[in-house]
């Protein structure tokens, strides 16, 4: 009996130890996962982080080489062009012989040119107008150089102020965000109305653009994002990035597209 009682006792004994054991071993096991997953996660955002920093410093390099060459072509080639295409009109005015008079009119009429398309690359480098003016006056500018130059009605709205909430280089990029989603627009959309409003508040600035043509949604902005097609959205992905913002696009049959831009103060 008392045989039986202690092979009783060693059994229930070892049983006890063997559970114990294999606690502690899940235990391990658990503690082991979850330190792997956690470890996992701290390297996928040490990617991420780089992949920022390397976005950022590639995108400030090119911006400083905007500002470097829209400089240049404004403040010299664009003013020894200025200076040029003066003289010839006070030259026209004071030529006598018609032949001569119509050969420096072309001329003239070549420079006007070239002078406009100077300033447009100047523009699209750096843009002038929203340093010197503001972000008011520049949405309101784009609004009529839409007009004037498609079919396309735009208006723009705003509430509280853009230059209290962003920085200038954090307005440059929200400016060339909303320049390729307007050139998209005008390439693919056929719309034939464009919303573009700014809210500036206390928890953030928010743009929304609307258009009544054809847009993609959110799952295609993503997959031509992830099949590298598109640089323009590629290039409003970094922005976005660098200014630790969101973007949402939408699309309706019935109400057109939308695309919402958040961003932290």
């Amino acid at each position: 009996m008392e045989d039986h009682e202690l092979l009783t006792f060693s059994l229930i004994a070892g049983l006890i130890l063997i559970a114990g054991m294999s606690a502690v071993v899940i235990g391990l096991l658990v503690n082991f996962k979850k330190r792997k997953v956690i470890e996992d996660q701290a390297h996928e955002l040490d990617l991420s982080q780089k992949e920022v920093e390397k976005i950022r410093e590639v995108v400030n390099v090119q911006m400083k080489e905007r500002q470097k060459v829209a400089h240049d072509l404004h403040d010299e080639i664009g003013a020894v062009l200025s200076m040029a295409h003066r003289q010839l009109k006070g030259v026209l005015e004071d030529c006598t012989d018609e032949n001569v008079s119509v050969e420096l009119s072309q001329i003239s009429t070549y420079m006007e040119l070239s002078l406009k398309n100077l300033r447009n690359i100047s523009q699209n480098l750096l843009p002038h107008f929203l340093i010197n003016f503001g972000w008011q006056k520049t949405m309101e500018r784009l609004c009529e150089q839409v007009a004037a130059a498609t079919d396309i009605e735009m208006s723009y709205t705003q509430n509280g102020s853009m230059e209290k909430a962003l920085d200038q280089q954090s307005q440059i990029h929200i400016y060339y965000i909303i320049m390729e989603l307007i050139n998209n627009i005008q390439k693919h959309a056929q719309a034939r109305l464009i919303r573009l409003n700014c809210n500036a508040i206390h928890s953030g600035v928010e743009v929304c653009l609307q258009h009544n043509g054809m847009g993609i949604n959110q799952e295609e902005y993503l997959y031509r994002l992830q099949s590298e097609s598109g640089v323009g959205l590629h290039s409003i992905a970094h922005r976005i990035i660098l200014l630790s913002g969101s973007i949402h696009f939408e699309n309706n049959e019935q109400n057109g597209a939308h695309v919402q831009i958040k961003l932290p103060i």
